[in-house]
């Protein structure tokens, strides 16, 4: 199924109350087959786990989206996109913004189970907010397999940019030609705000031509950057000090 140049306004999913956050529901819910989105808006939407997409667990499906937007969309918990397992999740030229969780479980942006993909190319994540913050706000959380390339990603409150706790073989993370700033200060006792959160990233790690920050810190993973910025700030990128 394709769907093309559309706006999804106002939409509303099963949403039930904040507490019921594990409730999984989604503006557009996909459990067999193949989908591609092309040119579309989603505004103003509201749903539960896995707000406006969710792929559903063990549907060995994939999601194309293209160009398009996500803003001003609310979710309880665990991702604005969820994915279950088995599935790809593509975003190509995609803008994420002004969206909010209303609680701080995991995934703002993104949140995944084992062995399902997210893959981000060209796209731009800025000004996503939470309504309760812990030691467990991230913004790209997957268990499975994250790679980010091309693109930009500023964080005012995570833990982290991107978590992963999977051990299992074939479950990695790249890094490439990307910004990724996490503003947000210190989040719980004695944990610091990082892209990576460290005591979590068991995945295999590699960070290829990135400016990140603020903060720095080894992962218990195999970890590799290469020709990285590792102590930047978003003052960074304006030529402020």
């Amino acid at each position: 199924m394709t769907v093309d140049d559309c706006l999804f306004s106002q939409c509303k999913g099963f949403t039930n109350e904040a507490t019921n956050n594990n409730k999984e529901a989604g503006i557009i819910s996909l459990q067999k087959g193949d989908f591609t989105i092309n040119g579309t808006t989603f505004d103003s939407c509201e749903s539960s786990s896995g707000a406006v997409i969710l792929l559903q667990k063990d549907a060995a499906s994939w999601i194309k989206c293209n160009h398009c937007v996500f803003k001003g969309n609310t979710g309880r918990s665990r991702g604005l996109i969820r994915n279950g397992g088995q599935n790809i999740a593509f975003f190509n030229n995609c803008v994420f913004y002004e969206n909010t969780m209303v609680t701080h479980d995991w995934g703002l942006i993104a949140h995944g189970n084992n062995p399902s993909a997210f893959c981000f190319n060209n796209c731009t994540i800025y000004g996503n907010q939470r309504g309760a913050h812990t030691a467990s706000s991230v913004c790209l959380n997957n268990d499975g397999s994250i790679i980010l390339a091309n693109s930009t990603v500023i964080d005012a409150e995570g833990l982290a940019l991107v978590r992963n706790t999977n051990v299992n073989n074939g479950v990695s993370i790249l890094l490439a030609n990307s910004i990724l700033i996490n503003k947000g200060a210190t989040v719980g006792e004695n944990v610091v705000t990082d892209v990576v959160n460290a005591g979590h990233m068991k995945a295999p790690f590699n960070a290829y031509n990135c400016i990140w920050g603020p903060t720095y810190q080894t992962p218990e993973s195999t970890f590799n950057v290469t020709d990285s910025v590792t102590d930047a700030t978003e003052d960074t990128l304006t030529g402020g000090t």
